[in-house]
């Protein structure tokens, strides 16, 4: 439910509208956005590193196990 409200509220549309007009693309799309906005203020706060806390290595590590 707070999603929703969540969702709504950044939109500027009620819940209900929401629920009869929208889809989850919508959820997806706002919860990326808000994740991507929240990063770039920790990141202009020097709260956080551009790595998100991984090292190359595991980086690495994770696109060789993606392409198994």
């Amino acid at each position: 439910m707070l999603t929703l409200d969540f969702v709504a509220e950044r939109y500027g549309v009620l819940p209900s509208t929401l629920l009869r007009d929208g889809n989850s693309l919508d959820i997806v799309i706002a919860d990326l956005a808000q994740g991507y906005r929240n990063r770039q203020q920790a990141k202009a706060s020097g709260k956080t590193d551009a790595n998100h806390g991984l090292t190359e290595e595991e980086l690495l590590a994770m696109v060789a196990q993606t392409r198994r």
